[in-house]
């Protein structure tokens, strides 16, 4: 058990270093090794509450089957924040900032550079809260092999001889330690928030106004929002199954069609949200709680992805488009 916090602390010393370096990449490397640290805590405290309800399989009164412990102990990070969650151990907030970190992890892996501008933010909150958790998230009792070497990390913030005294206290006092390794934050978590928040919500607006301006023929803010939704709509099976045609009626062109698709569809943003939308990125900085602000602005970003996802592919679609003229009268 001391072997598996050793190896804890040494990953959020390593964590704690990456804050020093002026770049996203090393915050990104930050994060993937802090969130790495919050599933062994997790995976060992799931571990040991199932271990102990293992005396009472004779008795015939297990709390838990054997599909549940499967299920937690399994390859799905999301089962172990839900099973401590509904063990009381993590509060509802707590587990969905848990799983939002995560999420930002597998992004890292799967889609690349996202974030950007607040991941230095996202990972550094990230190390306090798992910092935190260190101590508070264990279970079971303290044990070392004799003989088994402490690396100088270890050394650094245990002793020589690591956590084998008095580990249960002296953990405490070295997460605290972890969480000062690394540099300040230079602005609160709100702020960082709602500045990426707003400026995402500016470059929506910036190719929306382009669209307007630049489309063949007049457009209006509505009639923008309504075709980037439309066309994609249009050409998908659940499109071609919406226009409703008369007996004997038949489709000559592409813009027959979009016609047709005005009169029989509702598009699902029918409104325009980006208004709303700004006010709930403005006020997220009035946020205090790590916890609550992660959630809102993820709940705001998931919101926009659908609009903010067509509104980008019409704007390059257009701006191809102009270019292709240019070329053209140019002769090339």
């Amino acid at each position: 058990m001391i072997a598996h916090f050793h190896h804890c602390i040494e990953q959020l010393d390593l964590a704690a270093q990456q804050f020093r370096r002026a770049s996203s990449a090393y915050a990104r490397f930050a994060l993937i090794l802090t969130d790495n640290v919050l599933e062994l805590i997790l995976h060992k405290f799931a571990e040991q509450e199932l271990k102990g309800d293992e005396v009472w399989r004779i008795l015939g009164k297990r709390k838990y089957s054997d599909a549940e412990r499967a299920k937690v102990l399994g390859q799905h990070f999301d089962e172990k924040p839900k099973f401590l969650r509904k063990l009381g151990v993590l509060s509802d907030d707590q587990m969905t900032f848990i799983q939002i970190c995560h999420r930002y992890r597998n992004e890292l892996y799967h889609q690349g550079i996202l974030h950007e501008s607040v991941i230095f933010d996202i990972a550094w909150h990230y190390h306090e809260v798992v910092c935190d958790f260190l101590p508070r998230l264990q279970k079971g009792s303290y044990w070392w092999r004799m003989g088994e070497p402490v690396s100088t990390t270890v050394k650094t913030y245990c002793g020589e001889e690591g956590l084998s005294r008095d580990p249960e206290q002296r953990l405490h006092e070295v997460a605290k330690k972890l969480a000062k390794a690394k540099p300040d934050a230079s602005r609160s978590f709100a702020s960082a928030l709602s500045e990426a928040a707003v400026a995402r919500l500016d470059a929506l607006d910036s190719d929306i106004e382009f669209l307007i301006a630049d489309s063949p023929g007049t457009q209006t803010r509505s009639s923008v929002l309504f075709d980037v939704q439309a066309w994609p709509f249009l050409f998908s099976d659940v499109g071609k199954d919406t226009i409703q045609l008369r007996p004997g009626e038949e489709i000559p062109s592409l813009e027959y069609a979009f016609d047709l698709l005005r009169k029989h569809w509702k598009p699902p943003v029918s409104n325009d949200p980006v208004p709303k939308w700004r006010d709930r990125a403005v006020q997220l900085q009035n946020d205090v709680s790590v916890f609550k602000v992660l959630e809102k602005y993820q709940q705001l970003m998931d919101q926009m992805d659908y609009l903010e996802e067509r509104v980008r592919d019409a704007a390059v679609a257009l701006d191809q488009h102009i270019q292709q003229e240019i070329d053209r009268r140019r002769g090339k």
